[in-house]
């Protein structure tokens, strides 16, 4: 990202060309490109004191000196120069926080259940899993080359705080039975939920996987994130989310793939 913001400053590539570059960082323009906005990524909305603070002053030295949250659970920085962009995301790594995949055509943050480790309902804590799943997909360079952004969500109990029915890929919490003392860990997995999403034509997802266990959600996701790779449609931006490549495939159909992958 460095490099490709010195070659714009020096006039080695059109804007247009950089915003491609830009925008999956999580960098947006505001006031016609006068200023910019850094959505940083907060996985499972887990964020220390520590890492608070240093939100706090990178907002004060680059931005308006205020923090917005988002209904993702990301935390955006406003009102930042286009040349202080790449000191910001410098700053914020010795923190472990990161814009990556925060905007365009990515798998974008993470999110859970905003009680996760404390609510008394739930089956497991799922933060855990959530983070360790956005520390496995930011690797992947098909995360961010998808045709349309991606959003997943997990939830620890049938309240669904994570909203698992509305996002593309959403995993609950499940248990194939109750004696968690003799069985810990061992029957703790997910259901899975695909094509769910809020926007144009709105729809709840479908019942994917009626359980798989916690060590398989990376391969549960990176199948559904491979699918919608290989057979959206980058070109029709306003109808190209999972749930559309799914009515267009049928269901039965992406299962198979899914299965498949």
């Amino acid at each position: 990202y460095r490099q490709s913001l010195a070659e714009l400053e020096a006039g080695k590539i059109p804007s247009a060309r950089f915003k491609g570059i830009r925008v999956p960082w999580g960098i947006y323009s505001h006031r016609g490109g006068a200023v910019f906005m850094e959505r940083i990524r907060v996985p499972a909305g887990i964020v220390s004191a520590g890492q608070l603070k240093a939100l706090a002053d990178a907002a004060q030295k680059y931005g308006s000196g205020r923090l917005h949250l988002t209904t993702r659970q990301d935390i955006q920085i406003h009102g930042v120069k286009i040349e202080d962009t790449a000191k910001l995301i410098q700053d914020l790594q010795a923190f472990e926080l990161s814009p990556r995949g925060g905007g365009g055509n990515t798998v974008r943050n993470i999110t859970a259940c905003a009680r996760a480790g404390l609510c008394p309902d739930e089956v497991f804590d799922v933060s855990r899993p959530a983070v360790a799943l956005t520390e496995h997909l930011i690797k992947k360079e098909i995360c961010y080359l998808l045709p349309r952004k991606f959003k997943i969500g997990i939830s620890g109990c049938v309240k669904d705080c994570a909203g698992v029915l509305v996002n593309d890929l959403g995993f609950l919490a499940v248990r194939k039975d109750k004696e968690r003392e003799k069985n810990e860990g061992f029957n703790e997995g997910f259901r899975v939920w695909a094509g769910g999403g809020m926007g144009a034509k709105s729809g709840l997802g479908k019942l994917l996987e009626e359980f798989i266990p916690t060590a398989d959600l990376v391969y549960a996701a990176e199948a559904a994130i491979k699918v919608f790779h290989k057979y959206g449609d980058p070109k029709n931006r306003h109808h190209n989310r999972l749930r559309f490549l799914i009515e267009k495939l049928t269901f039965a159909e992406f299962a198979r793939l899914y299965r498949a992958e």
